[in-house]
């Protein structure tokens, strides 16, 4: 599958959970007069189309702040408060009423659907000698590579549910016809994550055993790295509180047949995820299969020095190494769009709409720029750089490519000698636009502050 072809995955609907044209209620035309699934994995090219609609839920996090954002985008963040946004439809979600009918943001139906899609492939797709006048053929290695895949995402496809919504129903293998009852109870938590950590294990030796770093067209396929990853993380969810006995409302929640869904705490399970985390970083330093992204500058002697804030600003602007799963989804818009270019861009700029600000709670959560953080926590330091009072002079780099042309500024001493990944992150009141250089005023009366329309309650 070639990154690319997310572009039009969800062109092959038409093909979805097809059990027959009456199931589907189209006519033979539209159906291409196909009369059943089987008839589908006859031929190379739908075959290939079923495939490709399997990935077509692997989310872009970047849709955090335009209008139709769901539940396979990102309204997470301003949902926790990372971040507070003034458009789209996590806008509100946070202060207005929400019962079992009303909230959004679902994946539950989707992600079934996909379970479903996989397994129809799993289970009818095989190899194909001769198909049609152009001869097209399906090898068993093509095959066996296309499966794997399918096995992976259709165990990413559970972790996304039980990321959601904890204890969920098992499907595995199964296909449900139409007939079937599906009213089934939930999978306890830790079946849920046991089922899917096997799955992960033993689809991890099934897959690409290399990142695919230097071929631009299978930078999307998941490979041995991808599994270790979302095992990895899967196991920092089993062992958090959230699921692991931390919550008295969690540990009284049961079937009706009385069986507990959420299991009491294990503290064994933080040296699982320990361990799962390991394997991947083992697997990732090995040959330098991913590595942090750094840029270097020559001092005056000649010496190569590390440039933070160069490393910081271009790993978002480049592929490089750091990528541990890409996609050609995005939902960035341009400035002459509607998603998150236009809308975290200050209204004192050209398009600008100003309608995406950060808490404060995020922006304390930086570090200075001794590593040590704002505030004395159980295993660092406060940081005697940091004030709170008064004000001091700030001035981004001139870096001479783009003709930038910035001077010194007045700005809180707040935001003074904080880390690289601050000032790639927070644009504060004072600061000069990268673009036109101009000073943004984000208080009320000032040129980027509260206006009328979709600005954020902070400008």
């Amino acid at each position: 599958m070639k990154s690319k072809s997310h572009i039009y995955m969800l062109l092959m609907g038409l093909f979805f959970s097809v059990s027959s044209c009456d199931y589907l209620a189209v006519s033979d035309q539209m159906s291409g007069g196909l009369q059943n699934t089987d008839q589908i994995f006859e031929n190379v090219a739908y075959t290939k189309r079923w495939y490709a609609n399997v990935f077509a839920g692997i989310p872009d996090y970047s849709g955090i702040n335009s209008l139709n954002v769901g539940a396979f985008k990102n309204p997470w963040a301003a949902i926790c408060d990372e971040l507070v946004v003034g458009y789209g439809n996590a806008a509100k979600a946070n202060n207005s009423d929400k019962n079992a009918a009303t909230a959004g943001f679902h994946r539950y139906g989707d992600c079934y659907k996909y379970i479903r899609q996989a397994n129809i492939f799993l289970e009818k797709a095989h190899v194909i000698t001769t198909s049609g006048t152009q001869g097209d053929r399906l090898e068993e290695d093509e095959l066996n590579e296309m499966r794997a895949n399918v096995r992976f995402m259709r165990a990413f496809y559970n972790y996304l549910l039980l990321e959601q919504y904890g204890p969920i129903i098992l499907v595995k293998d199964k296909v449900y016809e139409a007939t079937e009852t599906q009213d089934v109870p939930r999978n306890t938590v830790d079946e849920v994550i046991t089922y899917i950590d096997q799955e992960l294990r033993e689809v991890a030796n099934e897959l690409p055993q290399e990142p695919m770093h230097e071929n631009e067209s299978y930078r999307a396929w998941p490979t041995k790295g991808v599994a270790l990853a979302v095992r990895a993380k899967l196991w920092l969810y089993a062992a958090s509180p959230l699921l692991n006995g931390g919550y008295r409302e969690a540990l009284s929640l049961t079937n009706p047949d009385g069986t507990r869904l959420f299991p009491d705490r294990d503290d064994n399970k933080w040296n699982t995820a320990l361990n799962a985390c390991k394997d991947f970083i083992d697997y990732a330093e090995t040959g330098n299969r991913y590595e942090l992204y750094k840029e270097y500058t020559t001092s005056s002697t000649g010496e190569q020095i590390l440039d933070v804030d160069a490393s910081v600003y271009n790993l978002f602007q480049k592929y490089n190494k750091e990528i541990i799963w890409g996609t050609a989804n995005n939902d960035w818009g341009g400035l002459d769009g509607d998603a998150f270019d236009r809308r975290i861009v200050p209204r004192c700029e050209k398009n600008g709409l100003g309608s995406t600000g950060v808490t404060q709670e995020l922006v304390d959560a930086f570090y200075m720029n001794d590593g040590l953080p704002i505030k004395e926590t159980d295993y660092l330091p406060k940081s005697t750089l940091y004030k709170e009072d008064g004000y001091g002079t700030y001035k981004d780099k001139n870096d001479g490519k783009y003709s930038k042309n910035y001077t010194n500024v007045t700005v809180s001493n707040r935001y003074l000698n904080r880390e690289a990944r601050f000032y790639n992150t927070v644009f504060f009141n004072g600061r000069q636009w990268p673009v036109t250089c101009k000073q943004v005023q984000f208080y009320n009366g000032g040129n980027a502050g509260v206006q009328e329309g979709q600005a954020t309650t902070i400008g």
